[in-house]
């Protein structure tokens, strides 16, 4: 997606092909620190993750979603595209059955964080959280939070979102103390710490590669930007 003065690609995007319920309550908030271990997303982990997800060194970067339980139980795989992944309707049926609890397990070949589109699976009934893995190694997993809107996410809270990042980056430029292009590529994990900061996601991520280092030197810019993006959260 471009915007005037920011480009800020959509990465990684689930691509629907049928519109979310509205009709089922949220589940419990999902325990993601249990998660992470029940799934094993340690360093040594998360290389078994990318080997079965078929990341390679010499293959092209594409998409793969892996559909597993909470205990990490395949269910279904789905091959993608350079930057999404389809969910068709059999797909789609099993994120609408009954009294289950999926996790979405995709790659990010640009090692970005998870997109508004990637969130906004968690709006279907059955899915427990999405989990996006870097080809660095980087973790990011979402679930719901108490203030999650079921029916309005994408349209209202992750918009906001973005659009406050995305001004409060701006304000940040001239001073030169972080750049255009730090600032895309951590655009996607501002926007989920910022919704993580006002209760409307829950937020777990483990930085490694290049991508770390970047991230700490502009520590002290990006924790205004995701403050002020909070708190104009919270008021709505």
């Amino acid at each position: 997606m471009n915007q005037p003065g920011l480009l800020i690609a959509c990465w990684v995007t689930l691509v629907l092909t049928s519109g979310v319920s509205r009709e089922t309550a949220p589940e419990p908030l999902t325990d993601l620190p249990r998660l992470v271990a029940d799934l094993d997303l340690t360093e040594r982990g998360v290389r078994r993750w990318l080997d079965q997800l078929r990341v390679t060194a010499d293959a092209p970067p594409t998409e793969r979603l892996l559909v597993v339980s909470v205990t990490g139980e395949p269910l279904l795989e789905r091959q993608g595209g350079s930057s999404s992944v389809r969910v068709d309707p059999e797909l789609d049926d099993k994120l609408r059955q009954p009294d289950m609890a999926v996790v979405l397990v995709h790659n990010h070949p640009t090692n970005v964080g998870l997109s508004v589109a990637d969130m906004g699976q968690l709006a279907r009934p059955n899915v427990a959280a999405i989990v996006a893995i870097g080809h660095d190694g980087s973790v990011f997993i979402v679930s719901t939070g108490p203030r999650f809107d079921q029916d309005f996410f994408e349209e209202r809270q992750s918009a906001l979102a973005s659009a406050e990042v995305v001004k409060r980056l701006r304000a940040e430029w001239p001073s030169r103390r972080v750049s255009v292009a730090v600032s895309d590529a951590h655009f996607n994990h501002l926007v989920t710490l910022a919704l993580a900061k006002a209760q409307i996601v829950q937020y777990w991520f483990n930085l490694r590669g290049p991508g770390r280092g970047s991230y700490e030197l502009a520590r002290a810019v990006f924790g205004n930007v995701v403050v002020g993006a909070a708190e104009r959260l919270k008021k709505k």
